[in-house]
């Protein structure tokens, strides 16, 4: 994987830079959120979609999560 990109509620995929455990897992904080909405997220839920990016701009299947 070259690069993860991650889209909220259907909008414009961008890249994200989480920190990554040794175990390969990773957190997105409430402010990490906010910048792939592109403004401050108000209460309600979210539907995250997070796709992976090789070197050859090959795309992985998306994963979609939703959000509280």
């Amino acid at each position: 994987m070259d690069r993860l990109e991650a889209s909220l509620d259907g909008e414009t995929f961008v890249t994200v830079l989480p920190t990554f455990n040794s175990a390969g897992n990773f957190v997105l904080a409430q402010g990490d959120l906010e910048f792939i909405r592109g403004s401050r997220l108000s209460d309600g839920s979210y539907t995250l979609q997070l796709r992976a990016v090789d070197t050859a701009e090959r795309v992985s299947a998306i994963e979609q999560l939703t959000l509280p």
